[in-house]
């Protein structure tokens, strides 16, 4: 079963969802600005979905030096990112999630900037193109939206992030680096932990509750065949969707 026909299969699931969600929350909005409103949710989380799904390959190990300046640049990241979610967040669980993330990424910086200095190592000092677009389209939101973007923003980080530190903790050749690897591996992994929690929007489900039980005919969990079911979405089980096989 291809990868890509369980991503296309959850994003009609989520749709069907969220539109029906969308309607009863908002009884006035007509149905296609409902599935409009729908399909914009279905992309974040699919996005989030695919990111996660190639976030170990994309995280292979290449050495020390390549290890220190993404450890580097994604904390300087995380820690601006969560200054600015601890404000602009309309969720109380997000806006306490983004200050612990502050907090943590911070220490964690500081102790990457310590040990950089005792081995001579050179450090970024500000965010690459990459993080700055980033950051400058997710500055660009608020309210609902912004929570949501923001959330899956952690979710997919913190799994690239674990699988990055868990890589160093194995092969980086550098004694004291590979240690702080190590000891910063579980405050990542409760990151990851408070990141699937974070509420993902009305309508909207994370990209683990779409995923998750086992896996029937057609690459359909019996979570989404029940919640096809539910919101009178019939999807024709025999055929696939482009690109599927």
């Amino acid at each position: 079963m291809s990868k890509r026909y369980l991503l296309w299969m959850s994003a009609l699931v989520v749709v069907a969802v969220a539109a029906r969600a969308v309607a009863n929350d908002k009884p006035g909005m007509d149905a296609g600005k409902a599935t409009d409103k729908a399909t914009t949710t279905a992309k974040d989380t699919m996005g989030a979905m695919g990111s996660d799904m190639k976030g170990d390959a994309s995280m292979a190990w290449k050495g020390d030096a390549d290890f220190v300046q993404h450890a580097a640049m994604a904390g300087m990241a995380e820690v601006k990112m969560g200054q600015a979610a601890s404000t602009k967040a309309a969720d109380a669980q997000v806006k306490s999630f983004a200050s612990r993330m502050v907090t943590d990424h911070t220490a964690a910086n500081d102790e990457l900037k310590s040990l950089a200095a005792k081995k001579g190592w050179t450090l970024p000092s500000e965010l690459d193109a990459m993080h700055k677009q980033s950051w400058e389209k997710m500055a660009a939101m608020s309210g609902a939206d912004f929570d949501r973007h923001y959330a899956n923003h952690m979710r997919q980080d913190h799994h690239k992030a674990v699988a990055l530190f868990e890589a160093a903790a194995q092969k980086a050749t550098d004694a004291d680096l590979r240690a702080w690897a190590e000891k910063t591996l579980p405050t990542l992994r409760e990151h990851m932990t408070m990141a699937e929690a974070l509420p993902v929007g009305t309508g909207q489900m994370s990209g683990e509750a779409a995923m998750d039980a086992t896996k029937t005919d057609h690459g359909m969990t019996d979570k989404q065949k029940d919640m096809m079911k539910k919101t009178g979405t019939g999807a024709t089980t025999g055929t696939n969707p482009p690109g599927g096989r």
